[in-house]
């Protein structure tokens, strides 16, 4: 005798949703926004879990989301974008504790730019020249949040788009002669390597800088030579330097020689703050300006 059994597969369905519209902000109008695309990120990695355009009513919809913590973000280039609930670039939601999360709603405004040419010594163009942009996240500059990096072309021009409102830091990144693990510092806007010693950029809505132009020059770099005094030898991992800038960013790691005596090759001008570890343990600092 034959048994035939007949399986029925059912599409998984979990049923939770995000919807809402885009709107195109202007002075104190708003209209809705065709051709933005609104994404939905996991919280707790980035995952791309779901992705869509707003149509003619610039209305969209996120259907059959997974209930986990979600980071729902409109985007639109040349645009910057904010939660209208929120007021952030980012809305948090959570579809387990609510199935139907309609109203999630932005809006888009026009962003910023900022444009200039860099240059050599001598007046030459420099393209492939990578320009870096951070935004000021309070008003005493102690953070900030990266935003983006666009090249220069072959005539030097770099133009960075799509900036949402506040305060900029530029800097230039420049490449090195012996590949990338032998560059030398940025150089901050109008002219520094000491971040510091950085100018700001206020940015509005909307708004075209222009003329921030870099004149890019060879700079001359220093070495630092010393001794740990006492370094314990009996510290497995020996002894090594930290060397921050003034600001406290990062610049480079050295390990010191058994006898405590460092050598730190490539220094630009600046102040710098250096740091001796045994091991894991702090065992002394001393601030160097060159």
């Amino acid at each position: 005798m034959r048994v035939v059994v007949f399986l029925a597969l059912a599409t998984l369905s979990y049923g939770a949703s995000v919807s809402g519209t885009v709107y195109l902000r202007q002075d104190r109008e708003r209209r809705p926004l065709a051709g933005v695309r609104v994404a939905a990120r996991a919280a707790d990695g980035g995952e791309l879990l779901a992705a869509a355009t707003t149509d003619a009513q610039g209305r969209y919809r996120l259907p059959d989301l997974a209930p986990r913590r979600l980071l729902v973000r409109a985007s639109k280039p040349g645009y910057f974008a904010q939660a209208v609930a929120a007021r952030e670039e980012s809305l948090v939601l959570d579809p387990a504790a609510d199935e139907d999360l309609s109203g999630a709603d932005f809006e888009l405004q026009r962003g910023g730019v900022i444009t200039g040419r860099l240059t050599d010594a001598w007046g030459e163009p420099l393209d492939k020249l990578t320009v870096a942009l951070s935004r000021l996240a309070d008003p005493d500059g102690r953070h900030r949040d990266y935003f983006s990096d666009v090249p220069s072309d072959d005539r030097g021009v770099y133009r960075a788009y799509g900036l949402a409102p506040g305060r900029y830091t530029l800097r230039i990144l420049r490449p090195g002669r012996e590949g990338i693990e032998d560059h030398p510092a940025p150089l901050y806007y109008p002219g520094t390597t000491d971040p510091t010693r950085a100018g700001h950029l206020e940015v509005a809505a909307g708004q075209e800088i222009r003329g921030i132009d870099l004149v890019v020059r060879p700079e001359p770099l220093f070495q630092l030579s010393g001794r740990i005094v006492e370094a314990p030898r009996e510290e497995p991992a020996g002894a090594h330097l930290q060397v921050q800038s003034a600001a406290g960013e990062l610049y480079t790691v050295a390990s010191a020689n058994p006898d405590g005596r460092f050598v730190l090759p490539r220094l630009p001008a600046g102040s710098y703050i250096v740091s001796a570890f045994a091991g894991n343990r702090p065992h002394g600092r001393l601030v160097v300006t060159l």
